[in-house]
């Protein structure tokens, strides 16, 4: 049950920063948002260095650290752009489908495929994403909204390749997900 409630609060949280994240890189643009974005989560971590004292990882993790935190900025960014271009209710939803995506089928690649409900779940995911993509409209879905979906795509695939390497690294440990 409390997975549940942390799944739940996963998407509130992850939908609420799209959202917002979206509405104010409309005002004040991409760029300036993801800087003031960064320049935040930097002042947690360094107030997160001294409540919590905690001996340094060695300079392997510190530099593949910084590399995620480098393409996770760039993924954000991309994701900004497509939310002030695009429509956000197409944008947000193809943009978290494909950062789940290259995970699972790295997972079931090295791991085997996943059971019936998770697939179940996948499906419904990606007819979910095809429906939001038809519009209000009756014209159906042309290949000019395929072309819309460039920018969510390339947005979560960053993420997605930082979170593929994490989940296989039991077989070799990437320098960026700590040991």
């Amino acid at each position: 049950m409390l997975s549940i409630l942390y799944g739940i609060a996963s998407a509130l949280s992850w939908g609420a920063g799209d959202f917002a994240g979206g509405l104010s890189s409309r005002k004040v643009g991409a760029y300036r948002d993801v800087f003031y974005a960064d320049v935040f989560g930097l002042f947690l971590l360094s107030a997160a260095f001294f409540i919590y004292p905690e001996t340094l990882p060695d300079a392997n993790v510190l530099w593949g650290s910084a590399f995620a935190g480098m393409l996770g900025s760039i993924g954000l960014l991309v994701l900004y752009y497509s939310l002030i271009k695009g429509q956000m209710s197409v944008a947000a939803p193809v943009s978290a489908l494909f950062a789940a995506l290259l995970p699972v089928i790295v997972g079931s690649i090295t791991e085997g495929l996943p059971g019936l409900p998770q697939l179940i779940g996948f499906a419904l995911a990606l007819s979910a994403v095809w429906l939001i993509s038809q519009g209000s409209g009756g014209e159906g879905f042309h290949i000019r909204h395929l072309s819309d979906l460039r920018f969510p795509i390339l947005a979560e695939l960053d993420l997605a390749v930082i979170s593929s390497s994490c989940t296989m690294r039991r077989r070799t440990p990437p320098r960026f997900c700590g040991q």
